[in-house]
């Protein structure tokens, strides 16, 4: 750990009157670090010498006082762990009790001709946690509480799938991300009912955005359609 002070050093003559002093705050990190601290020109040696300045007493002796005074630094406090613990929960399929299974209506050519759809991207998640944090997700999978439930989605990518079930469980998207996708994640958002995720991605959305005569009426009426005020505002 470490330590903060405030030190006040002060030279006496011998009639116990101070003569000269210096303070300084300094941050240790290791106990022994004050044995490199100090001030190489804390005091002339040849005026506490002089005879005439009464810095010596009869013994020859120099008096010093040192005076520490301890910084009013907070009491550290651990962060709460609970949200921690609640990402960590992402995607873990052991403790999960309800399951995604997210693919496109895009289809892909394969060797012999015929037209192929992607396989779904499966992601596990936990119904008490989409209950309270996205329950529209919840919503899709009724109330059978006895096993594991699949729900298909073929309408959000599954990589924007990841970024709002990230969201929902305490995650956050990264700020290139949030660029990049920032249309698409407001869709899924807005399908789903993430709406603090779904501000983040309008506020990407509009920085990134520049209205021209071109696009102004296009992006008015997405705008109106999604409801999306700071995009109205521009």
């Amino acid at each position: 750990g470490n330590a903060t002070a405030t030190f006040r050093i002060s030279v006496l003559d011998k009639y116990q009157s101070v003569q000269h002093t210096k303070k300084s705050t300094r941050n240790f990190f290791r106990l022994d670090d004050i044995s490199s601290w100090g001030w190489k020109d804390f005091y002339p040696r040849d005026q506490i010498l002089n005879q005439s300045t009464n810095m010596l007493d009869d013994n020859g002796t120099l008096a010093i006082v040192v005076s520490i005074k301890k910084d009013n630094t907070s009491p550290f406090v651990p962060n709460n762990p609970m949200s921690g613990l609640i990402t960590s929960m992402f995607l873990d399929e052991e403790t999960a009790d309800v399951c995604f299974e997210v693919s496109t209506a895009d289809v892909h050519d394969v060797d012999d001709g015929d037209e192929e759809a992607p396989s779904p991207v499966t992601f596990h998640a936990h119904r008490l946690i989409l209950k309270t944090c996205a329950p529209m997700l919840a919503s899709l999978f009724g109330s059978d509480d006895e096993e594991i439930v699949k729900v298909s989605i073929n309408d959000v990518k599954p990589a924007i799938f990841r970024h709002l079930l990230h969201y929902v469980y305490g995650g956050s998207v990264e700020e290139g991300e949030l660029n990049t996708h920032a249309k698409d994640i407001i869709n899924g958002a807005d399908k789903y009912s993430i709406v603090n995720l779904k501000l983040e991605a309008e506020a990407a959305y509009v920085k990134s955005t520049k209205i021209t005569m071109d696009n102004a009426m296009d992006k008015l009426l997405y705008a109106d359609a999604l409801n999306l005020a700071l995009l109205k505002e521009i």
